[in-house]
């Protein structure tokens, strides 16, 4: 295993990254190198370093956040080491939609003995983003999870305060350009998504495969706050399928356009104002899955 690094954000999922730290010197061995996160930016510079000494893998401890940081180091390689990816942080939802296990010898025995799929990743100007990305109600969300680290360990948070902030949501008129066809809506939210979850959990976007080629698009319409509190929790199951006001599209090219105060997200991270084009970049990385 010298030639592959494992890098552990001791803060993913409340502490369960580092407790981890351990049992990957009991399970691996000696010869395992295990470098930690110091803090934001961290991981990515660590991928970028690994790349350059031409690593075979790197594999992430941590979760989603510490993967996409993990991710953005290696897209800055022309020759990215192999991706693995051992579950540790609250949601998870990049290794879900993989099927990736979440007890540490499973994902070891996955990163051993698992396949290479190429997997896409989305776009937005100058950043990525593994899992969705978003306009509306969400983005407001994830802005206020963002602005706690305590919060951002619980896994079903997204959902508690999506209930609050629903009282003082307003829904905008949003049109978006999927591939360049026009597609106008006064919507809660619009989700451009890579893979089938997000928001620890939700299965926004149930048909996407984020290795197609495709970005997946989520968009819930004028729903009324009542509405919309009554479809969130069915959010998990993908049980928002087939509501009257809920509509699914694919594109490799998504634009968004509307009022400049709409909020927008990038797994989870606050993105800029709108407008806000987003593009898939095929097969990018190349990640273990069982």
């Amino acid at each position: 295993m010298h030639d592959v690094l494992f890098i552990v954000n001791p803060a993913a999922g409340g502490g369960r990254a580092a407790s981890l730290i351990p049992r990957l010197g009991i399970l691996l061995g000696a010869d395992v190198e295990i470098r930690r996160t110091q803090g934001p930016e961290h991981a990515s510079q660590l991928a970028t370093t690994a790349a350059e000494e031409g690593r075979a893998a790197v594999v992430g401890v941590g979760g989603d956040g510490t993967l996409q940081e993990i991710a953005r180091g290696l897209l800055a390689s022309d020759n990215p080491p192999v991706l693995g990816i051992i579950p540790a942080g609250a949601g998870n939802d990049l290794a879900k939609g993989l099927g990736i296990p979440s007890s540490l010898s499973d994902a070891l025995h996955t990163i051993h003995n698992g396949k290479v799929v190429q997997l896409d990743v989305g776009r937005c100007g100058d950043r990525y983003f593994l899992n969705a990305a978003s306009a509306g109600f969400d983005a407001e969300v994830a802005a206020s999870v963002s602005r706690s680290r305590c919060l951002r360990q619980h896994r079903f948070v997204y959902a508690a305060i999506g209930a609050l902030l629903l009282a003082r949501h307003r829904n905008r008129d949003l049109e978006l350009h999927l591939d360049g066809t026009p597609v106008a809506r006064r919507a809660l939210l619009v989700a451009v998504t890579n893979g089938r979850y997000y928001g620890g959990g939700m299965e926004i976007c149930p048909a996407a495969d984020p290795t197609d080629g495709y970005l997946d698009v989520c968009v819930a319409g004028d729903l009324s706050r009542v509405e919309a509190l009554a479809l969130l929790p069915r959010v998990y199951s993908g049980g928002h399928r087939g509501h009257a006001q809920v509509e699914f599209f694919r594109a490799r090219h998504v634009s968004i356009e509307g009022p400049p105060d709409t909020p927008t997200q990038l797994d989870g991270e606050i993105g800029g104002p709108l407008p806000a084009e987003f593009e898939v970049v095929p097969h990018a990385l190349r990640v273990l899955v069982p």
